[in-house]
């Protein structure tokens, strides 16, 4: 088992430009460090990744339907769901799980996960502002992806234009521009 100091070291090496920030651990989460997914929970991730998105969504129903599942399964399975409804263009659905998922609590990394997934949902309905304080907390909580976002979004003025042309996109597609 690496120490936070392996992982210190480690992401000197791998992240030289994110050197100075602390890697995205959950010493902080005690109840966290002992913590794997389930083997269904991990067989459900598979198959959205695979692109089977229903099979996946079907399955990690099931899975938040069964009485014996822990705080921090509940918020795994949640933000699982999510993504995969996401992906499935359900956002209403994925924004009742990730709402669910911050009401419960549970630890800093369910919270992360679920605030860069409601950024990137503010971000996709064309509130950019609203995505990017979400990142800013995501990355308050540790989320190394949102550390990143935020630092492209501040230091590269070529990020913010594409951006804007993205949002531009988004809105078009959405019939909001002509």
């Amino acid at each position: 088992m690496a120490t936070a100091n392996d992982r210190a070291v480690l992401e000197v090496l791998f992240n030289p430009l994110f050197a100075e920030i602390p890697p995205e651990t959950d010493d902080l989460d005690d109840d966290v460090k002992d913590w794997t997914p389930s083997n269904l929970e991990v067989k459900a991730v598979a198959l959205a990744e695979t692109g089977r998105y229903r099979e996946s969504l079907e399955m990690l129903t099931s899975l938040l339907a069964r009485n014996d599942v822990s705080h921090l399964d509940r918020a795994s399975l949640l933000n699982d769901s999510a993504q995969v409804k996401r992906l499935l263009g359900d956002t209403t659905g994925a924004r009742q799980d990730i709402e669910s998922v911050l009401e419960l609590r549970v630890n800093r990394r369910a919270q992360r996960q679920a605030l860069v997934q409601k950024a990137i949902l503010e971000r996709l309905d064309g509130r950019p502002e609203n995505g990017l304080a979400l990142m800013r907390q995501a990355a308050a909580l540790g989320s190394r992806f949102a550390r990143t976002q935020l630092a492209v979004h501040k230091e590269n003025p070529y990020a913010a234009l594409c951006n804007q042309m993205l949002n531009r996109m988004f809105a078009e597609l959405r019939g909001e521009c002509q």
